[in-house]
């Protein structure tokens, strides 16, 4: 989404105000990179016209599936070995993820509330249902937790937003920012936190942090 991309700008210009440099957040390190590709590979391909005939229930299943990949990732990035301004940022990432999951699973899909997107200035009878990777359903008087829903209209962006997306977009700039200003934590500045990043270390690397160890 392009709310995301201004997200970004906007952490990188917050970053440059604080004095952080490009050359910094170049240096940080995302683990498993691979876990959020195949997680929007798996809903960008849903959204195909041969896969778009498949059962309901099982279509969701997936989308609930990627979301899930989504959040051990956000947690497998933002607990381990970072700095707190970093831990911080993807917890609200995580936090504004939750939020969508949350109203998203008892209504089968995100739902985009008509009003909001009337208000964005959207092209009069949308049909949420179609396009958006096929993931959303209109708001009723029967949605669950329609507080939750995509009810935030941005007419800079001629759609609407949820409280959840909000909230991921704070811990987007943040996370960038606080890449350029302090990137990632190594294992030796981390003290006490060492002891969580060795396990994820390969056998080599335990054995060379052994030795390092015999010879203090």
């Amino acid at each position: 989404m392009l709310i995301f991309a201004l997200a970004a700008l906007m952490g990188a210009v917050a970053g440059l105000v604080l004095g952080g440099r490009f050359a910094t957040l170049a240096e940080f390190r995302l683990r498993m990179p691979a876990v959020v590709w195949a997680a929007l590979g798996m809903q960008i391909t849903l959204g195909l016209a041969p896969l778009r005939s498949l059962p309901e229930g099982l279509r969701f299943g997936f989308v609930v599936t990627s979301y899930a990949m989504v959040g051990a990732w956000l947690a497998l990035n933002g607990i381990i070995g970072r700095a707190v301004p970093m831990r911080a940022a993807f917890g609200l990432l995580a936090a504004g993820w939750l939020l969508n999951l949350v109203v998203m699973v008892p209504n089968g899909g995100m739902p985009v509330s008509a009003a909001a997107l009337a208000d964005s200035g959207a092209p009069p009878g949308l049909d949420v249902e179609e396009g958006h990777l096929w993931k959303h359903v209109e708001l009723s008087a029967s949605t669950e937790l329609p507080a939750l829903a995509d009810v935030v209209a941005v007419p800079a962006l001629g759609g609407a937003v949820s409280v959840g997306d909000v909230v991921m977009v704070v811990g987007l700039a943040g996370a960038v920012a606080a890449g350029m200003v302090g990137g990632p934590l190594r294992p030796n500045q981390m003290g006490v936190q060492a002891s969580w990043w060795r396990p994820m270390r390969s056998p080599r690397g335990r054995r060379a942090a052994a030795r390092e160890a015999a010879l203090r």
